[in-house]
């Protein structure tokens, strides 16, 4: 539980490093990092005093929003897509390439092994199966979308070394004379998808911290910790460029290691199952023979 709260609180830092770079260069010039950072965290430690069934309903409430906006997106980019970069994802040939990137991005999809400490939370835990489906599914399609969108418009070499593509795309959509640029609405629904990934990251790592100590009340750890993740992602890398090399080599495998510990827990159950059976089983000849 320990590795686990670990590895959510390490996520949230590198997003909120992320995010404070992006911003404090782009719209908040002159402002202090850590100020920045703490009130971001500070919204997301309170949010998440409110628990999982809160954090859904309020992601719930934003989702069509975001949905559509990604939806929509490819229909107002059309004209900027350059057709003749097609012919060279169709002749992707580099065998190595592909595995690592495809190694790099895996982890991501990983997150939702975090979905487990939530299910005894929710009324209607059966259910759940078909609501990662359907994330997984409109997840993927929102990940493809932007990845195909960014390397059409900006080309292989532009694409590979933007930090947040969509933001970048928000400056070629036009809709009619009235609206030339779309750049804050864009990164209003943009923040608020931010946000809410953010506050589940870091419920999860509240909950499972929590666990670790058995202690059943996790609102007494979010401010301890959310001050522990503003220094996280203060001193995580001295730079961007050297907190993405990090990101790049080891984090995915230290990212599908921890993905990976809950088979652990399906192990055990198997190992105890099939104990217990051996045990009754071993039992049964002893029972008729008292009997006799």
């Amino acid at each position: 539980m320990l590795v686990f709260s670990f590895f959510f609180i390490h996520v949230v830092a590198y997003l909120l490093r992320e995010f404070v770079d992006l911003f404090t260069l782009a719209y908040l010039i002159k402002t202090p990092s850590w100020a920045v950072a703490s009130l971001l965290m500070f919204a997301v430690a309170c949010i998440s005093q409110i628990g999982a069934w809160g954090i859904f309903r309020f992601a719930q409430a934003c989702f069509l929003l975001i949905g559509f906006m990604f939806l929509i997106l490819p229909i107002y980019l059309h004209g900027e897509l350059n057709p003749t970069v097609w012919h060279g994802i169709w002749r992707l040939s580099e065998g190595k390439a592909i595995w690592q990137m495809t190694y790099n991005i895996t982890p991501w999809y990983g997150e939702l092994f975090l979905l487990l400490f939530f299910i005894p939370e929710l009324k209607r835990a059966a259910s759940v199966r078909g609501t990662i489906w359907f994330a997984s599914i409109a997840g993927t399609y929102i990940l493809t979308s932007v990845f195909l969108l960014s390397l059409l418009v900006f080309g292989p070499n532009l694409a590979g070394g933007l930090t947040y593509p969509l933001l970048e795309l928000t400056g070629f959509i036009r809709i009619g004379d009235f609206m030339q640029n779309l750049d804050p609405v864009i990164v209003t629904i943009w923040f608020t998808a931010f946000f809410i990934k953010l506050s589940i990251l870091f419920y999860s790592g509240v909950l499972t911290f929590s666990h670790a100590l058995a202690i059943k009340e996790h609102r007494i750890f979010s401010m301890p910790l959310a001050a522990l993740t503003v220094v996280m992602s203060i001193v995580i890398a001295p730079n961007p460029v050297e907190m993405n090399r990090f990101f790049d080599r080891s984090w995915s495998t230290f990212a599908l290691f921890v993905e990976c510990l809950p088979f652990i827990y399906v192990l055990a159950a198997w190992l105890r199952k099939r104990a217990k059976s051996a045990e009754s089983n071993a039992k049964k000849p002893g029972e008729a023979e008292v009997r006799s």
